[in-house]
């Protein structure tokens, strides 16, 4: 019984009984400390646009992410005239917005297509009918001489 007595005089604070302490070798935190995840902000954005809502549309309620609402009101603010929303549409779909000068033709345009599209921008641009007429300066030489006769 002299051994209990021994292991009962060490028992206390920060002294636990010598069949409960930690063998030689032996973590008391086997698993180690648990390692954080490090988001980075973009992560924590996306992480947040993913989330669903609820939203009522036209007497409906829908289930859609935050990232489609987001869609839908910078469409709706476009429509209704906000050049700013326009501008950050024409930003993250460029290629949607593209001029037809800046793609490339497909095919060569005839002599004949040539002379047609020149014609229609003369009338256009000018206003006359016969692309024979005189320019519009020469218009009104025209007129003062008719006058005279």
């Amino acid at each position: 019984m002299s051994g209990y007595q021994d292991d009962e005089e060490g028992v206390g604070y920060g002294k636990p009984p010598k069949h409960a302490r930690f063998r030689p070798g032996q973590s008391g935190n086997p698993k180690g400390r648990p390692k954080t995840k490090s988001k980075s902000f973009a992560t924590g954005i996306l992480a947040e646009l993913e989330q669903s809502v609820v939203v009522r549309e036209n007497g409906r309620e829908l289930k859609l992410t935050k990232r489609a609402v987001i869609v839908k009101m910078l469409v709706a603010k476009a429509m209704k005239g906000d050049v700013r929303a326009l501008k950050e549409i024409k930003e993250l779909l460029p290629q949607q917005f593209q001029h037809d000068s800046d793609a490339k033709p497909s095919e060569a345009v005839s002599a004949e297509e040539a002379e047609l599209l020149e014609r229609f921008v003369e009338r256009r641009l000018f206003g006359r009918s016969n692309p024979n007429a005189p320019t519009p300066g020469a218009d009104e030489t025209t007129k003062e001489s008719d006058h005279e006769q």
